[in-house]
């Protein structure tokens, strides 16, 4: 039985980071070697902690410890709370004139790769001290949004739409090509309905796969002999293998491998791509400052994939 103890006491920052390696770490043993402290300490903590709610918040077996549901919400809050405390001192550095602390930046991949790095290097141009660790997150781009939720990104870059509890600023756009094989390619470079229905299509998973479905169906048009492929690098390969035809962003098909060559749609279709943040998180100074580099128009030109021609500054119908 758990006894509610004064509304005047607090969960302190201690007993929220423990609950936190409880969580991740899965066992009580494997919190405290993360934390480098005693498992009593550990166990005394989450005590204490869990008669502060009067709920029990991790659930103890054979198999480790796992958090109950109200558990999972809790540290979800609490990542933020931490997060929150870590603000406290990015506005004491930049009041001394220099951002110091870790940004964590969630990402799907073609964005990891081709736009971020040099984002990042603007970045840490104007704030030399800040660390950054970028998390390029495969599968579907929602799990950008449960990264952000959860507090285990501080900021994220994902396609519109995103989460209503985020504030959202999209910032840039590509095109979606079509992928042929270099031998079935058509001679014009603007692709026609019978080009695309001309082999099986390829319909990735990964990147956009109800936004291709919807194009399709808008411009009353049929899929034939669909094949689902979870990767879109898995999509070129089989491209250039000679299995079928694709859609793809135009930045998710960098590097172009050989055997592979790009059309414009029939119709032109776009991507947007967003920078977002809980709310919570978007005005502390690390936040602030890298979404300000991330859309700073001058910086974003620089960009190789910019410049390159593979992504377009702003956001374009």
């Amino acid at each position: 039985m758990y006894v509610v103890v004064s509304a005047m006491s607090a969960p302190t920052l201690v007993q929220l980071r423990i609950l936190l390696a409880i969580v991740d770490e899965g066992s009580l043993t494997d919190a405290a070697a993360a934390l480098d402290v005693a498992q009593s300490t550990v166990s005394h903590a989450l005590a204490q902690l869990e008669n502060h709610l009067g709920e029990r918040l991790v659930k103890r077996g054979r198999a480790g410890a796992r958090p109950t549901a109200l558990g999972e919400r809790v540290a979800q809050h609490a990542r933020v709370m931490l997060r929150l405390n870590a603000a406290l001192l990015e506005e004491a550095n930049r009041a001394r004139g220099a951002l110091q602390g870790t940004l964590r930046v969630a990402s799907f991949r073609s964005v990891a790769t081709h736009v971020l790095p040099d984002m990042i290097a603007a970045f840490r141009q104007r704030h030399p001290a800040v660390r950054v660790e970028l998390q390029s997150l495969e599968g579907e781009e929602r799990g950008i949004e449960r990264a952000i939720l959860e507090g285990r990104a501080d900021v994220g870059i994902l396609t519109p739409p995103a989460h209503d509890r985020l504030d959202v600023q999209e910032f840039a756009t590509d095109d979606w090509v079509a992928i042929f094989p270099s031998g079935g390619a058509p001679m014009a470079e603007q692709a026609s309905w019978p080009d695309l229905l001309a082999l099986p299509f390829l319909l990735c998973n990964e990147t956009g796969a109800p936004t291709v479905r919807d194009y399709w169906h808008r411009h009353e048009q049929t899929f034939q002999h669909v094949a689902q492929v979870e990767d879109d690098s898995v999509i070129l390969s089989m491209v250039a293998h000679e299995f079928g035809v694709s859609i793809l962003p135009r930045l998710a098909a960098e590097p172009l491998p050989g055997g592979v060559q790009i059309r414009q749609l029939p119709e032109p279709l776009k991507r947007k791509i967003a920078v977002v943040a809980l709310p919570a998180l978007s005005h502390t100074p690390l936040v602030k400052a890298f979404v300000q580099t991330l859309i700073d128009p001058v910086v974003l030109r620089s960009c190789q994939a910019v410049s390159g021609g593979l992504l377009q500054v702003g956001v374009q119908t």
